[in-house]
Formats: structure tokens, sequence, C-alpha cells
């Protein structure tokens, strides 16, 4: 098998997102949702709160910044990249910094975590996971990021859609 391609821009170095990607794609892969044998792909990139509003507008319909865009590509979409035809290319991650950074203080744990349980719930999307979908589908969600951040020992109390589905069972 060829070695997966992460490509990371804006992302700051003391996070090792690039350790951590190949760590949730690993995870990903033992909990059979990515082919064992396939490479892949993947591109994050690090944005302000200026340019993450402007994607959320642009590609979501919604209002101001976000933490966390997730940019799925088509399967077989390998067509007219040809760099990429050989590898699973699974889609681009967009994390806001500052967002991250706040998350990561109000959560109380450090911005390499926070940034692990975002590239997580992105990844997830990336594979077809979809929390908006129906409850079902959160419940389904949480509990496979629950386990890929146990899987990349990472501490904290819950994925982001475990805390989406907390905040709302506590209103």
């Amino acid at each position: 098998m060829r070695k997966d391609q992460i490509h990371i821009t804006g992302i700051p170095g003391s996070w090792r997102m690039a350790r951590a990607t190949t760590a949730a794609v690993a995870a990903s892969r033992r909990m059979n949702l990515v082919p064992r044998k396939e490479a892949v792909a993947i591109s994050i990139s690090g944005v302000g709160k200026a340019e993450m509003a402007r994607l959320n507008r642009r590609f979501r319909g919604k209002a101001g910044a976000t933490d966390v865009l997730s940019f799925e590509q088509v399967r077989n979409s390998n067509v007219g990249i040809p760099s990429m035809a050989p590898f699973l290319f699974l889609g681009d991650l967009v994390l806001c910094v500052p967002i991250v950074k706040r998350q990561a203080r109000d959560q109380r744990h450090g911005v390499r975590a926070e940034a692990a349980v975002l590239l997580v719930h992105g990844l997830l999307h990336l594979l077809g996971f979809d929390h908006e979908r129906s409850s079902r589908e959160a419940r389904r969600m949480a509990a496979a990021e629950a386990k890929i951040l146990r899987r990349m020992a990472v501490k904290t109390r819950a994925g982001l859609t475990g805390r989406e589905h907390d905040n709302k069972s506590s209103l």
C-alpha cells in the first residue's frame, strides 16, 4: 500500500496535526471506515474567523464562523486530479484556528486535543456520517468519534457530536 498523503496548511506546527491525522485514519481503518489497503489523501487547512465565516455562508448558507467545515469528495472523483489518482481522496477539512483555541479553553484541555476532536468530527463527515440527519445518526457519529479519540489516546470528555448532544439534552 502506498503511504497516505496528508496536506496541511495554516495550522500551527505545535498542534502536530499530521501525527493526529495519521492516527485518526489508522483508527478509522481498524473500525473498517476506511479501506485497509487503500492509501488516502486528505487536505487540512487552518483559517481565521473572517475566512471561516465566508466559507460557512457560501457553502452552508449560515452566518458567522464555525469550528470545522468538511468538504467531502464524490467517490471516484479522481478524474482531473492526476496526482491523486492512486489515492482515495477523502476531501478537505477547514479548521478555524481562533475558534479551536477558544474551544480548547472552554473544554479545559489543550489545543492539540481540541484540534484532534475537530479533525475526527470532520473526518467522519468526509466518510459519510452526518449528525444533523437524525438523532440516531448523531448517536452513531458520537460513538464513532469517542472510539476513534480513545484509540488516538486523546484526553477529552466527549467528541464534538457528544458535546452537541449533551448541550441539547440539558436545555
